[in-house]
């Protein structure tokens, strides 16, 4: 996928490797409809049962932690940093704040 056809997310999270391709593409897609309804449920955010399914079963993963997730983020906020982007320090904390609450970090909701 080419710069141009990319979002925001698929940028910002552009290198991500959680072991599958599907994986990293259902991140990016969650990482934009968390991001667009902050303080909406997950399903509202989701907009429909098949999509709030595909975030639960995302959460579920085992073997993707909330670090592996954000670990392309945190490298692109480290390269603002240097680069002397303003407000790169605000940008790096709000996922983190995001995953790390228990309804969206949790699988067990």
């Amino acid at each position: 996928m080419s710069v141009e056809t990319k979002g925001w997310a698929g940028m910002e999270f552009d290198g991500m490797d959680l072991g599958d391709k599907r994986l990293n593409q259902r991140a990016v897609k969650l990482v934009e409809k968390l991001a667009a309804q902050p303080m909406a449920s997950i399903p509202a955010a989701c907009g429909g049962w098949s999509e709030t399914s595909a975030a639960y079963r995302f959460f579920s993963q085992e073997d993707v932690s909330w670090q592996d997730i954000l670990a392309p983020h945190w490298q692109r906020t480290q390269e603002y940093g240097r680069a002397g982007v303003m407000g790169a320090g605000v940008r790096s904390c709000i996922p983190t704040l995001m995953l790390q609450t228990p309804y969206v970090a949790s699988s067990s909701y």
